[in-house]
């Protein structure tokens, strides 16, 4: 009898203190949009008043409770609408940027030319690699052509599906008073942001062959170090007593290859400066170009991969497709087309080592006391300074640089992400029913005593 009237005590004094209060609270969801908050954030002030804290306590944690839920899905439904942006802003940028750089872009080709012509003597010798990378150039952009068409495709797809409309239907613009059939929308979309979109990939897929190009010609003058490497022989020195005529002949033989090894080291030395200058003009003046296609793809990848987590496909089969397409698509993007980059890189590294070794081998000469000896020896110590200190290194606005960990931080970047989301999704839909019943009996154990 007692604990069933101080129940309808506590009831009474939750309601009335809940009747209190309720005029701010009303105030506050009709100055906010998100509605879908307002029985959580009731029953946050419920626990915090029957847990026996005056009225304005209670408000200050609904306040609290409101702004960080309002916040949590502010933010995670703002990524899901970023792929729409990215995806119009990243061919308006890439295609002024080179629009605005053009006589930069024709002194690049130019400077990628004097490098292929001082690597291949010959333009048989280079027909080969012309032949490979021409494939890739045209690989690369058949595979953007099918990626940009499935993705447009499963994008319209599921626009239908959600609006249920078809290829007819009108209101596709509402409400803007503008009248326009959805066909008609595909193609001005098609020709304003697709369009755009694939013309800034080809781009990207001008820096992956320039990237492709400058790991094969590096690769090359590794290969050349290695054999003036090989080249150079340990043969026994002249007796100061002994005169020897095989001896000296042998030695003037030596000394003779030493002096052209020098000549040939300092060619590759200046071929490998070439590289570093295409590779420093790209970074001045087309690093840009990699930091907001990277950036963009990611954000939009980042935008699908919170849109799955969300389940915003509302159990549609042709969304849930278009959200999975789109975050491998970009993916790809962001990693697989940046990799020619790495691979140059990588090979500069190569050329370092190689040098050291062929320092190793000349200091081990017993003729590194003659004059040539010492000029070889002096110019593989600068060549190595301004290998270490000069790398093929791409960075794009001298903010991300384009290694191999960096591609794999891709990846890290984008599990973290997917772990933090649904985690903060999870806490956010998760019942509260069990803290709610856990207050009235201690309250009730309150009025009792």
């Amino acid at each position: 009898m007692r604990l069933s009237c101080a129940m309808g005590d506590y009831d009474m004094a939750s309601r009335g203190q809940l009747q209190a209060s309720r005029p701010r609270a009303i105030n506050f969801y009709d100055a906010t949009v998100f509605q879908i908050f307002s029985l959580k954030c009731i029953g946050f002030l419920h626990l915090d008043v029957g847990a026996g804290n005056n009225g304005d306590r209670g408000w200050k944690v609904l306040a609290n409770h409101v702004l960080t839920a309002c916040g949590v899905l502010l933010i995670i439904s703002g990524i899901t609408q970023i792929p729409f942006a990215t995806y119009n802003f990243r061919g308006v940028v890439i295609l002024t940027i080179l629009l605005l750089k053009r006589r930069q872009w024709t002194k690049l080709v130019c400077l990628v030319n004097r490098m292929l012509f001082d690597t291949f003597l010959t333009r048989n010798a280079a027909q080969k690699k012309l032949r490979q990378w021409q494939v890739l150039s045209i690989g690369a952009a058949i595979v953007t052509l099918f990626l940009q068409i499935v993705f447009e495709t499963l994008n319209n797809l599921q626009y239908m599906a959600i609006a249920k409309k078809s290829m007819m239907s009108d209101g596709i613009l509402d409400p803007l008073p503008l009248s326009m059939l959805v066909w008609q929308y595909v193609v001005f979309w098609t020709v304003c942001s697709a369009l755009p979109f694939y013309l800034s990939q080809q781009v990207a897929i001008c820096l992956l062959v320039i990237g492709k190009m400058l790991a094969d010609c590096c690769r090359i003058l590794t290969d050349a170090l290695a054999e003036e490497m090989e080249n150079v022989k340990i043969l026994p020195g002249i007796g100061s007593s002994v005169v020897d005529l095989h001896l000296l002949k042998s030695e003037l033989q030596r000394v003779d290859a030493l002096q052209d090894a020098a000549e040939r080291v300092i060619n590759l030395k200046l071929r490998y400066l070439d590289m570093c200058r295409v590779v420093g003009y790209m970074d001045h003046h087309f690093g840009s170009f990699i930091f907001f296609l990277y950036g963009l793809d990611l954000l939009t990848m980042f935008g699908s991969v919170c849109s799955i987590v969300e389940n915003n496909d509302k159990g549609i089969v042709v969304v849930r497709a278009y959200y999975y397409v789109s975050t491998v698509i970009f993916i790809l993007y962001c990693t697989l087309f940046m990799w020619p980059l790495v691979m140059a890189y990588e090979e500069s590294l190569k050329v370092n080592v190689t040098l050291h070794h062929f320092i190793s081998k000349v200091e081990a000469i017993a003729s590194l006391t003659t004059m040539q000896g010492r000029h070889l020896h002096a110019i593989l110590q600068t060549f190595v300074i301004a290998s270490k200190d000069r790398l093929l290194l791409f960075s794009g606005a001298e903010i991300l640089h384009i290694t191999r960990t960096f591609i794999f931080t891709t990846f890290t970047l984008l599990i973290s992400f997917i772990v933090i989301t649904k985690e903060v999704l999870q806490r956010d839909d998760s019942p509260r029913s069990c803290q709610t019943t856990s207050v009235h009996p201690l309250s009730a154990n309150r009025t009792l005593m």
